[in-house]
């Protein structure tokens, strides 16, 4: 019996997948619980093109995440913070106040969990941040922490 797979199933395939399995076990255990539908013409039909259209999509969201990183890569962020003598913070730089300043800066609206703040930041200065958009496409912005109005 011809199946298509609407999960993935360990030994078996991926979601998607058009794969042979014995009678019983397509009817009664993938079948049965909604993990296959079988491989008629049309569900193959239908197999492929929401196939396509998920390539298209994922092909869609890269393009669009490497135009974002063109954009972004090599900026100079300005984030204002309190700062008291020494150029020590009062606290630290948080994902979110570079959020906030990159999106007051280049109007770009990123989210704070897609930037990668490896140590926190609690002195004033210039620091390379990676700002990850996409999987296998990474920006880095230069964020510069002022003493200002924080």
């Amino acid at each position: 019996m011809k199946v298509i797979l609407t999960e993935d199933v360990k030994k078996v395939g991926r979601k998607g997948d058009v794969v042979e399995v014995s009678d019983g076990y397509g009817r009664n255990y993938l079948i049965g619980r909604g993990l296959a539908i079988q491989a008629t013409k049309d569900n193959v039909n239908k197999a492929e093109r929401s196939a396509k259209a998920e390539t298209d999509r994922i092909a869609r969201e890269q393009r669009e995440a490497r135009e974002l990183a063109a954009k972004l890569d090599g900026k100079t962020v300005l984030c204002p913070v309190k700062a008291g003598e020494k150029g020590k913070l009062y606290g630290s730089v948080s994902t979110k106040d570079v959020a906030d300043a990159v999106k007051k800066s280049t109007g770009l609206d990123i989210d704070r969990r897609d930037f990668d703040i490896k140590e926190q930041i609690r002195t004033l200065g210039t620091y390379e941040i990676p700002v990850r958009l996409y999987p296998g496409v990474t920006a880095v912005i230069k964020v510069e922490v002022t003493a200002g109005e924080g």
